[in-house]
């Protein structure tokens, strides 16, 4: 599966790209990894960050809720003259501490998908994506 998804910056004029590739053998359930490459413009030693959301009803009002806790930070494992790229092994994250934290399912279970970037003149940006078709096509893989 893959998805390249456009988005602009504040007081940017280009558009810039964040790419989503999920890479699956057919004869396992889980991906053997989750691929997210974006622009080098960035924090390079922040990484990326993660963050999942449902959407809910409250007082007759649709919402989107954040999960609980903090987001996951996934590191770069490269960095070249145009892009950086992090890979999630299995659909698995490894925290700083060297556990593992499960983000694949998170891609399941959630409604939304948020990519935090941190960029070095001190700016940021979300990218946020539904993840209603990604847990139709997966099954279908």
């Amino acid at each position: 599966m893959f998805l390249d998804v456009a988005y602009k910056r504040d007081h940017v004029d280009s558009t810039e790209y964040l790419t989503l590739t999920v890479a699956k053998d057919k004869w396992k359930q889980r991906p053997d990894f989750i691929l997210i490459i974006i622009p080098n413009n960035i924090v390079r030693s922040n990484g990326i960050f993660i963050k999942f959301a449902s959407s809910v009803t409250k007082e007759g009002e649709r919402k989107i809720e954040l999960e609980n806790g903090d987001a996951t930070r996934i590191q770069f494992e490269k960095c070249g003259n145009e892009i950086c790229t992090a890979r999630i092994i299995n659909g698995y994250s490894v925290k700083e501490n060297g556990d593992q934290e499960e983000v694949f399912q998170k891609f399941l279970n959630f409604d939304h998908v948020f990519f935090y970037i941190i960029y070095t003149d001190g700016t940021h940006k979300s990218v946020g994506l539904p993840l209603f078709s990604f847990k139709g096509q997966y099954k279908t893989l």
